[in-house]
């Protein structure tokens, strides 16, 4: 009986046939390996060129590894100066806002001191003024004692920028300078100041006491209008 079995495919031949062109591959590009087919993985892999190919990409790869090292470690330190120079920049606010805050407080205690330096010689005129008038009855030299100290003092003030507000008698009343303390009938249009009585004072341009007045309320009603 004839045997119908066909005859067995040379995997050898085939193998070659792939090796072959494996090699074609290899020689237009050395740098890559692969392997055959599964079968030739574990023991017919091709080895002419892959050690070499292996070698140079480790070779790269190692290289890349080291570049990313240093550029690694450089930005490290970059990001360690610049923490440095922010910390020290907090600390160099800080201190400035506590120096701050101290002057600040030391210009409110002491914001007076240059005025109060020019008014103790007037507390030494109003000391010795009393005391003499302890020792004497003449009016008349204390009177002139007193009007000296208040010429001093009044010099004093201007130089410091303090100025006595105009008597404003006869004029408008004007809520700026002036602080109504009574309104009462006159001969004067209403709303107009009749009398002072306490002075306004301005530290340059500025009101630091308005001057309490007296302001009319209009001519006074008559008996007759007032029955009616």
């Amino acid at each position: 009986m004839e045997d119908k079995t066909e005859p067995k495919k040379n995997n050898k031949n085939a193998a070659n046939k792939i090796k072959d062109l494996y090699n074609s591959y290899v020689r237009t590009d050395g740098t890559r390996t692969i392997p055959i087919n599964k079968d030739e993985q574990n023991s017919d892999t091709i080895t002419d060129s892959e050690p070499e190919a292996q070698a140079e990409v480790h070779s790269e790869i190692s290289e890349e590894m080291n570049a990313m090292e240093l550029k690694i470690t450089a930005l490290e330190k970059e990001r360690d100066d610049y923490r440095d120079k922010l910390l020290r920049t907090m600390a160099e606010f800080e201190n400035l806002r506590k120096r701050s805050i101290r002057e600040k407080q030391e210009m409110v205690d002491y914001a007076n001191e240059r005025l109060i330096l020019r008014l103790l010689p007037l507390l030494d005129d109003l000391y010795n003024a009393v005391d003499a008038g302890k020792k004497t009855n003449d009016a008349e030299s204390m009177l002139k004692g007193i009007e000296l100290i208040n010429q001093k003092a009044i010099k004093t003030m201007e130089e410091a920028g303090v100025k006595r507000i105009e008597n404003q008698a006869g004029k408008p009343f004007d809520v700026d300078y002036h602080d109504a303390m009574l309104s009462i009938p006159s001969e004067f249009p209403e709303n107009t100041v009749i009398q002072e009585i306490q002075p306004g004072y301005m530290l340059n341009d500025k009101v630091i006491r308005h001057a309490k007045v007296m302001t009319s309320s209009g001519e006074p009603e008559t008996l007759e209008s007032q029955n009616l």
